[in-house]
């Protein structure tokens, strides 16, 4: 297919969602909604961009489906908190003047070709996520610490971990899942079995695990194996943050079983402290 010529459509419909969220702020029940209306737009394009890197190997296709998956992660969580409305309480009266001339210049409608507008609309952009994750946003355990403008989220990830830190992002969906892994030197993203073929063998190694089931631990290989194959990465680190998203939320992965150097297991729980994080510190809008 002509994946590059659709994945050029996508990011020209992402930007226009990202247009359409900051015209519907502060409307928390109209937000919601919008969120899930737009979320097939970010699924699109991730499908898109995995297509092309899987076809192409360019590391550009990967990190793209990676800035919109976590993109969506975090309008996703926004969602959450606004449909609870407590974070707006923190937000400083700055953060509503700053709105209101953003608002101002959408009504305006701003020329594409004013580059000054362009960048100014960026600036005011990027201050307001400034604002809100010094309210409570806080992605990746960072509170008012933003990345360098010039810096893509790969890198600024990257800049947080620690050395025995491993981010692991999932993202399930159709017709591919996929899991990117980051860690202070290195980027890579697997494809992995669709929603509709992982989310039930999840739920059955889940069943296996409450119950003690004999299969429990075949189904903790099987699925280890399937998520995260022979990575190095994965298995050096201590430390697992973990982006989750659908059935793996109720997922027991620390009864996931790790093969051995030696033909030996052990449970992923033994050997890894896992943590499991909202969102990831997304770059400032540029």
């Amino acid at each position: 297919g002509r994946w590059a010529e659709a994945l050029a459509d996508f990011e020209a419909a992402l930007r226009g969602v990202r247009d359409f969220r900051l015209e519907l702020l502060p409307s928390d029940s109209v937000w919601t909604q919008a969120g899930a209306e737009t979320g097939g737009i970010y699924s699109d394009l991730i499908q898109a961009a995995g297509k092309l890197f899987e076809l192409t190997g360019e590391q550009r296709y990967s990190r793209l489906a990676f800035e919109a998956a976590e993109e969506s992660r975090a309008a996703a969580f926004r969602n959450l908190l606004a449909a609870s409305g407590r974070w707006r309480q923190r937000l400083p009266r700055q953060y509503w003047e700053t709105l209101a001339v953003l608002r101002r210049m959408e009504a305006g409608g701003t020329s594409g070709g004013d580059a000054a507008a362009a960048r100014e609309k960026e600036r005011l952009q990027a201050r307001l996520v400034e604002m809100e994750i010094e309210a409570g946003l806080d992605f990746l355990r960072f509170k008012s610490e933003l990345p360098d403008r010039a810096v893509g989220l790969v890198e600024a990830v990257q800049s947080r971990l620690e050395p025995d830190e491993v981010l692991l992002s999932f993202r399930l969906d159709e017709p591919a899942s996929y899991l990117w892994t980051v860690t202070r030197q290195s980027f890579q993203m697997r494809r992995l079995p669709s929603k509709a073929v992982l989310e039930p063998r999840l739920k059955r190694f889940r069943r296996q695990v409450e119950t003690a089931g004999q299969e429990a631990l075949e189904q903790g290989k099987q699925i280890y194996e399937e998520l995260f194959g022979d990575s190095p990465e994965v298995k050096a680190k201590r430390h697992w943050l973990l982006a989750l998203d659908g059935e793996l939320f109720r997922t027991p992965l620390a009864a996931l079983v790790e093969p051995g150097a030696r033909g030996g297991a052990d449970y992923a729980g033994y050997r890894h402290a896992q943590r499991i994080i909202p969102v990831v510190l997304p770059p400032a809008s540029r």
